[in-house]
C-alpha cells in the first residue's frame, strides 16, 4: 500500500513537472524559455526554437501569464501566444529598427535582424502586425505599458550603445 502511494506521489510530481515545461515559465539565471522550450531567450535575446527564428535582438523585459509571453525590445512590442502546437504573434513593430534591417534587402544580419516581410513568410496569418498601441485591446495596452516601465534600465544601456539610434522608434510608437 505504502509502495502505490509513494509511485503515486512521484508519478503526479513528474506530471507537474511535465505541465511546468509545457505550460510555464522556466527560469535559469538571466535565462528563460516557454512553452516547452519552443520559445527561449538566452543573454537577453528570444528565440523560437521549433522554427529557428529570432522573434527579439534585445530584451528590455518580458511578461509571462498563460498562455501569453510578452516583449518589450528593440524591434518594438511582441505578444505570443505561447502553447506548443499554436503559434499567434501580435507585433507593433519599431519602424526604425526594421527601416535599418529592410536596407540589408531582407538578407539577415544575424538571426535576429530579419525583415517584417521574412517574418510574415515564416509565420504567415499566425503573424499579425498592427501600427500602433491604440490598436491592441486595453489589457494588452496596460501590460505593455508596465513592460515599458520595467524595461527602462536595459532601454538606457541600449540606447547609450553603438545601436542606440536603432531605439528612436520605439518612443515614436503611441
Amino acid at each position: 500500500m505504502l509502495k502505490k502511494i509513494f509511485w503515486t506521489g512521484v508519478l503526479i510530481l513528474l506530471l507537474g513537472f511535465l505541465l511546468k515545461l509545457t505550460f510555464g515559465e522556466i527560469e535559469i539565471g538571466n535565462d528563460k524559455s516557454w512553452c516547452f522550450d519552443r520559445y527561449r531567450m538566452y543573454n537577453y535575446q528570444i528565440r523560437d526554437m521549433r522554427k529557428q527564428e529570432g522573434i527579439e535582438k534585445s530584451v528590455f523585459s518580458t511578461y509571462w501569464t498563460f498562455p501569453y509571453l510578452y516583449i518589450y525590445g528593440m524591434s518594438g512590442y511582441t505578444k505570443i501566444t505561447a502553447v506548443p502546437f499554436y503559434t499567434k504573434i501580435e507585433k507593433i513593430p519599431n519602424k526604425v529598427f526594421y527601416n535599418y534591417i529592410s536596407s540589408y534587402n531582407d538578407e539577415p544580419i544575424s538571426v535576429y535582424h530579419y525583415s517584417l516581410n521574412h517574418l510574415k513568410n515564416t509565420y504567415g496569418d499566425s503573424l499579425i502586425i498592427y501600427n500602433s498601441l491604440k490598436s491592441i485591446n486595453y489589457k494588452d495596452y496596460i501590460i505593455f505599458n508596465e513592460l515599458k516601465v520595467k524595461g527602462e534600465v536595459y532601454y538606457n544601456l541600449t540606447k547609450q550603445s553603438y545601436q542606440g539610434h536603432l531605439l528612436d522608434g520605439l518612443e515614436e510608437i503611441e
